[in-house]
């Protein structure tokens, strides 16, 4: 899906955390040590790479993203991973979004997704 979208981080939420594991939810960013989502409620996880490597998701550097999407089953609820790797295949990082509510990954639209991460990331979709 290289060059048809792009997250963007909100250098404001992300510039002192980008290299560390980070929930957000309820459209909060909180550490992953201090993260307390509400039961049932939706969020997503930044794994960063290596901080140095992270950080470039807050540049203008090129980003490829592969997206892999995970329907509920009974071992887990719907899910959506992106993994996301330079242009020159240095591993960044992952954000997992996780809809426990969802029975398929499918039926989660952007407005949904909007209302867990905020204003802290957004999606740039290009022509």
């Amino acid at each position: 899906m290289r060059d048809e979208f792009r997250i963007r981080f909100s250098p404001q939420s992300w510039t002192i955390r980008i290299g560390s594991a980070q929930v957000l939810s309820a459209k909060r960013l909180s550490s992953l040590e201090s993260a307390r989502p509400a039961e049932g409620a939706d969020y997503c996880i930044w794994l960063p790479a290596a901080p140095a490597a992270a950080g470039r998701v807050l540049t203008e550097d090129t980003v490829a993203y592969v997206v892999n999407a995970h329907n509920q089953d009974a071992q887990s609820s719907s899910s959506i991973v992106v993994t996301m790797n330079s242009t020159d295949g240095v591993h960044l990082g992952t954000l997992q979004c996780i809809f426990p509510r969802a029975l398929s990954a499918a039926n989660i639209d952007f407005r949904r997704w909007l209302l867990t991460v905020g204003e802290h990331l957004s999606i740039e979709v290009k022509p």
